[in-house]
């Protein structure tokens, strides 16, 4: 067996499972022993005890992601092929420090559920350490740090999907300390180098900067991939928002809506500033101020850089609030940028319904009916402060299952948070990945992680696409302590 055979085989690829989501497949390399054996066992007695402990590590370590993305979860995090197929050590160094940035991140934010989805990108990357890149004669020295930091992987995603916070803290310190000691064995500076990629093809992945995208001939950017897909808080905003109607709004009337997004410095951000995400590079959600009315509109580029427009027809006479969401290629974090459009009319939403109020968790429209509930099946209960678990249920009126959603913006379903007082925003969208395929359906069951920041009411807005027409469905929900 030749050991380096290990490291070259690929981690998982994203396969949609037909029912909404995409499912990572993941390959066990030949060199890791079979299926048969205990998931962290020990390997063949016959060879190296070294070399033991790294197939298991390995098994272990495959076994857990299995657990993890197989089931109901599914892989969440948009992850580029490179990140799981690092073709040298720099890249590979540059993965684990980008995850174990992620997975501080979601630790000072206690959201031990999540960390598991940062720490096993680090599985291949260790792989490729070791086997290749170290100092001269220090090669053998960095397979063993690394197998003993994949047991710790082993330990931090056990802990992670039992919930256990300080047990997985405990085990993230611990990866830090041995990573420290595995980065000795390498050449300095090695495990800072920045990874630079395109913000249209994220495939491409360079070392050094100043270089241009051969796909495109956009300049290429440090590699960055979120921490979360469900929530990300962005404490310094790297975008402004000037947002202007063309006249007061108007109720039934067609209104031109226009944009300028500008970065720090004042400089225009454009298509090159800007990540793609489900299909555009911005989106714009609107509610009135009686929460009645939610529209999603996708702005088209303006003739100057930086500038978007759109068409927007207000069904109230009321103000708007308007949120822009955005993803800049410099964070990958997405920003929401709020404003207030004047209306002809003042209105007032009302005070939230009371404490013993009954939720809005199901709702009707055109013969179709969607239903909130827990992945379980039975009534839904949400956590302020939590990522939740939620399920929701599509059916024709009468109960018999919808299984045509159409993908809407590379989605078979958005799902809109918005606070009561209008202050919070958030947006998610159904577990498994962008939809690319325009042939595929979706339904009548679709997996959602809610995480509203802070308890109280929330207003929610469910958007699906069936014979090619956009239907809104408006729910509510008390996010408790």
């Amino acid at each position: 067996m030749e050991k380096g055979n290990i490291h070259r085989q690929r981690v998982a690829r994203l396969e949609y499972d037909g029912g909404g989501s995409l499912a990572p497949v993941f390959s066990i390399p030949d060199s890791v022993p079979s299926a048969h054996e205990s998931a962290c066992g020990g390997g063949e007695r016959s060879a190296p005890f070294l070399v033991n402990r790294l197939r298991g590590a390995l098994r272990c370590l495959a076994a857990l992601a299995l657990a993890l993305f197989g089931e109901t979860l599914r892989a969440d995090i948009p992850v580029p092929a490179r990140l799981t197929q690092p073709a040298s050590a720099t890249e590979a160094w540059n993965v684990i420090r980008l995850a174990m940035a992620n997975a501080g991140r979601l630790f000072e934010e206690n959201r031990v559920d999540e960390t598991k989805e940062q720490i096993v990108l680090m599985g291949p990357s260790l792989r490729v350490l070791a086997r290749e890149g170290a100092l001269e004669g220090r090669q053998a020295e960095a397979e063993s740090l690394a197998t003993v930091a994949f047991e710790r992987i082993n330990l931090l995603v056990r802990e992670s999907m039992a919930g256990n916070l300080e047990g997985a803290r405990t085990a993230f310190d611990a990866l830090g300390r041995e990573l420290a000691a595995l980065e000795a064995a390498f050449p300095p500076g090695l495990s800072s180098n920045e990874i630079h990629s395109c913000v249209d093809h994220p495939e491409v992945a360079e070392v050094g900067s100043g270089k241009r995208c051969p796909e495109c001939g956009k300049g290429l950017r440090p590699r960055r991939f979120p921490y979360s897909v469900i929530h990300t808080r962005v404490d310094t905003p790297t975008l402004a928002l000037d947002l202007k109607s063309d006249r007061p709004l108007r109720a039934g009337e067609v209104n031109r809506i226009s944009l300028r997004l500008t970065q720090q410095g004042g400089e225009p951000a454009g298509a090159d500033d800007l990540v793609v995400a489900h299909s555009r590079r911005l989106h714009l959600l609107l509610v009135d101020e009686t929460g009645l009315d939610f529209q999603h509109l996708a702005p088209d580029p303006g003739n100057e850089p930086g500038t978007f427009v759109t068409p927007f027809v207000p069904v109230s006479a009321a103000n708007y609030r308007a949120w822009v969401f955005a993803v800049p290629a410099a964070t990958r974090l997405t920003e929401s940028l709020a404003w207030t459009l004047l209306g002809e009319e003042a209105a007032h939403s009302g005070e939230p319904p009371s404490v013993a109020g009954i939720e809005g968790l199901v709702a009707e429209r055109d013969g179709i009916m969607v239903r909130l509930m827990t992945a379980s099946g039975g009534p839904q209960r949400i956590q302020g402060g939590l990522t939740n678990l939620v399920r929701v249920h599509v059916s024709q009126a009468d109960g018999t299952p919808l299984r045509q959603l159409e993908p809407l913006w590379n989605a078979f379903a958005h799902l809109t948070l918005v606070s009561w007082d209008f202050a919070s925003v958030h947006q998610v969208h159904a577990v498994g990945g962008e939809i690319l395929s325009p042939d595929l359906r979706g339904g009548p069951d679709l997996t959602f992680k809610l995480h509203p920041p802070a308890q109280g009411w929330w207003r929610l807005y469910l958007q699906i696409q069936v014979q090619g027409r956009t239907l809104t469905f408006p729910l509510r929900f008390r996010a408790e302590e």
